[in-house]
Formats: C-alpha cells, sequence, structure tokens
C-alpha cells in the first residue's frame, strides 16, 4: 500500500478577540494557520487536509466548520501570502479543486481544541483510513512546542511517530490584543525540558498560582528569575 501523508490544520476558538489573524493572518508575509497549511499541502504533494471541529459552537458552527468557511471566502487572496509564491502557476480555480478533494471535516470533539483530545481523533480517523505514515501538524508559533510532545505520545505506537512534522505559522496566538502584541512575542513562551521538570516536579503549579495571584506575566517571570 501506497503510504500517504496527512496534514492536520489546528483549529482555534472562534470566540477569541484574535481569532481572525491567528487563523488567516496578514498579507504577505503573517501567513496564519490556514495559509500555512494550504502550503504544506501542495508542497509534500499531501494527500489529506483534516480540520477538526469541536461541539463548542459561535452562531450554531463548530470552530471547524468556521475555519473552512473563512477559508472557501478567501480563496482568491491565498497568493497574496508570500509562503505560496511558488503556486504562482497554479490558479485559484485548480488550488480550490486540489483542496477540495483532500479536505476532510469532522466535528465530534467534545471540548474547545484540546490539544491531546484532537490529536486523538486525528489518530482514529487516520487508521481508520489506513496508509498513513506521515503526518504534519499546522499551528500557531506559540503551540508547536506542546502539539509535538503530545502528538509524540500519542502517535508512539504507529509508524507517524518516526515521520512526525510540526508546521508554525507566523501568527502567535497568545496576545489576544494589538496591545499584547506590543507587550508579548515569542520568548514569553515556556518550555520545561526534562532536567528542569524532574528536579521542580511542582515548578508549574508554583507558577500558575503566582501567575494567578498577581495576575501578570511579569510575576511569572520574577518568579522563574529565582531558577536562572
Amino acid at each position: 500500500m501506497k503510504s500517504k501523508t496527512a496534514i492536520l490544520l489546528h483549529s482555534y476558538g472562534a470566540k477569541e478577540p484574535n481569532w481572525d489573524y491567528v487563523v488567516w493572518g496578514e498579507a504577505p508575509d503573517k501567513p496564519g494557520r490556514i495559509p500555512t497549511a494550504i502550503a504544506a499541502l501542495f508542497e509534500e504533494e499531501a494527500d489529506l487536509l483534516l480540520l477538526l471541529g469541536s461541539l463548542i459552537f459561535k452562531d450554531g458552527k463548530s470552530t471547524g466548520r468556521l475555519m473552512k468557511e473563512l477559508l472557501d471566502e478567501r480563496f482568491d487572496k491565498l497568493k497574496d501570502f508570500t509562503i505560496l509564491k511558488s503556486l504562482e502557476n497554479v490558479s485559484i480555480g485548480q488550488i480550490r479543486e486540489k483542496v477540495g478533494k483532500v479536505f476532510k471535516l469532522v466535528e465530534d470533539l467534545e471540548q474547545n481544541t484540546m490539544t491531546t483530545e484532537e490529536l486523538q481523533v486525528a489518530k482514529n480517523f487516520l487508521e481508520k483510513q489506513g496508509g498513513y505514515y506521515k503526518l504534519i501538524c499546522v499551528s500557531s508559533p506559540d503551540h508547536v512546542a506542546r502539539i509535538y510532545r503530545e502528538a509524540f505520545d500519542v502517535f508512539k505506537d504507529t509508524p507517524i511517530v518516526a515521520n512526525l512534522e510540526i508546521r508554525g505559522s507566523a501568527t502567535l496566538y497568545g496576545p489576544k490584543t494589538e496591545e499584547d502584541k506590543e507587550k508579548y512575542g515569542i520568548k514569553d513562551v515556556l518550555i520545561f525540558e526534562i532536567p528542569l521538570s524532574r528536579n521542580f516536579p511542582d515548578l508549574f503549579a508554583k507558577i500558575l498560582k503566582a501567575s494567578k495571584a498577581a495576575g501578570t506575566i511579569k510575576a511569572v517571570n520574577e518568579f522563574l528569575d529565582k531558577y536562572k
């Protein structure tokens, strides 16, 4: 059986104030999750573009369906992004036809884009389809580290674990407002590797406690400074 490649486009809560920016982005050089996934689809000649939608709705529609509708509305603007310049000789009609053939929306998530559940649903879907040995997950750059960790665990008993890729868009999901964009960036992402988590197993709980008490990122940074 021919091995197949799947693109998993991670959805995002439609009620978030930065939803449009995160999932679509700003042309030409800040592609959101959708344009990034479309670029990966063509670069990899992938066999499937999978989008999962939670049962938490906005206007009676799932998060995934809202993203698909946004793509349908803005197909003509995809080539505005530099990341899709390789498709200059491919018409919008051809792009739409390719996406239509490989796109699948699954709307049975019980939570709102919870990473582990999303990946488990994706795994179940791919196993039923058969023949998939490569998975490319597309999300925001401040989300991809967590996705890789969870995906490595979810797919650990499958061939995909050795062919797992994560692609980040150019739009952070953490900053919710224009003011946030000025204050916070990718360096505000906290990554705990083995030595830290092993030596300070309750560190994350302490960080959350400090953050809730002060209500600011500053409090978290001050706490972490103690362990430098």
